[in-house]
């Protein structure tokens, strides 16, 4: 399978402070070599325990977003960008302040057009995006792909605290190669937790085609951590 990698870009300034009680953004766009060239160190690990929670809320636990989308909009690095890598992820970001998580091109809502909605043959980067609310502290906020930590390791990645939604939004970009780290044939419970979501039942699940990439970001430490998380679903073949 062909590699593709994303060119490294250094985004400065993408965002201004944001005003306002306790208003805090921050932005980390330094770029590892070993992430980008070979694939993350596994330190440290996402904790087993907090309670995971996807996109709506549960008892007790405020309501989070999680969304994931093809880097630049393409699922193959083949279609020339319209736009530089830093302006799309400008855009993406802004629109994201203004109107929320965009619905369009969320790859977690599996409608792929390989099985188990799978995404089919994908060779792209992708962007990560989510809300948590009612959260002021960006610092304890990290992102994982299965076990792998990529805080710091990637090309784009941010939080900003928004006083108007109150809470704090996220994102990171992930190379095609990042996510092939976590990518692996599903567990049991895995299956159980994504037919789930899709109200299907396990039996439909077609063993030994698709592979998922486990997405998630924690925030909180301790007992009051959380979880968000989704898959990222993949099939390949001719």
């Amino acid at each position: 399978m062909k590699k593709h990698y994303l060119p490294v870009f250094v985004l400065a300034g993408m965002m201004a402070a944001c005003s306002g009680n306790n208003a805090e953004q921050q932005t980390d766009h330094s770029v590892t070599k070993a992430i980008l060239d070979t694939q993350a160190q596994p330190q440290p690990q996402m904790p087993a325990d907090p309670p995971a929670v996807k996109n709506d809320s549960a008892a007790g636990q405020p309501a989070t977003q999680i969304a994931c989308y093809y880097f630049m909009g393409n699922s193959s690095h083949d279609a020339p960008p319209e736009k530089t890598a830093e302006k799309w992820v400008d855009d993406f970001i802004s629109k994201m302040k203004t109107d929320g998580l965009p619905h369009a091109g969320n790859v977690f809502l599996h409608n792929g057009a390989g099985p188990m909605g799978a995404e089919w043959n994908p060779h792209s980067d992708l962007l990560v995006a989510g809300f948590f609310e009612g959260r002021k502290d960006t610092s304890d906020i990290h992102f994982f792909v299965d076990d792998f930590n990529f805080d710091g390791k990637t090309v784009f990645s941010g939080k900003y605290y928004s006083p108007e939604k109150n809470g704090v939004y996220y994102w990171f970009s992930l190379t095609e190669q990042n996510w092939n780290v976590g990518r692996h044939l599903p567990s049991d419970k895995e299956k159980t937790e994504i037919c789930a979501q899709r109200n299907i039942p396990v039996s439909s699940w077609v063993d030994n085609t698709c592979t998922v990439a486990r997405i998630a970001v924690t925030a909180g430490k301790g007992k009051e951590m959380i979880r968000s998380q989704d898959y990222f679903i993949v099939a390949f073949g001719e």
